[in-house]
């Protein structure tokens, strides 16, 4: 990452981290439908590469260098923010604080399991994902109704 700070010009990472944000209020918000989670999803799979082609750090110190700090925190951002993205698409259902308009009922038959998310670079996402069961104690699970 070192190699950001040899770049001569580029997009400010606030700018990416705004646009960022802005998608994810949009597309991954409480309320949300497989088409524009796509959407999103491709749309921050395409910030992601930009980030690392395009931004730029004004400040070049080695020392205290809080526009470096800013810009590495925005790349990891981004990198959650394409997991949070790919597992809510992945997720089929309504469930929790989560409304899946396209899905809107919770399916424990096939999503009462723990999503596991694995670094994988044989993907075009960079993840994928593995399943573990959930024991149910003393609760069983039902579903909220307001």
């Amino acid at each position: 990452m070192w190699g950001l700070l040899k770049r001569e010009s580029g997009t400010p990472s606030y700018q990416i981290k705004k646009q960022m944000h802005d998608i994810m209020m949009k597309d991954f918000y409480v309320f949300r439908d497989g088409t524009n989670m796509s959407e999103g999803l491709s749309q921050l799979l395409k910030l992601r590469d930009a980030f690392l082609n395009e931004v730029y750090i004004e400040d070049k110190g080695r020392v205290y260098n809080t526009d470096l700090t800013a810009a590495l925190e925005t790349y990891n951002l981004l990198q959650d923010a394409v997991i949070v993205a790919a597992a809510a698409l992945n997720r089929t259902e309504s469930r929790g604080a989560h409304y899946r308009t396209d899905y809107p009922k919770r399916d424990d038959a096939n999503w009462l399991k723990h999503t596991i998310v694995v670094r994988d670079a044989s993907t075009s996402l960079g993840v994928s994902f593995t399943y573990w069961p959930v024991t149910v104690t003393t609760w069983k699970p039902v579903e909220r109704k307001y």
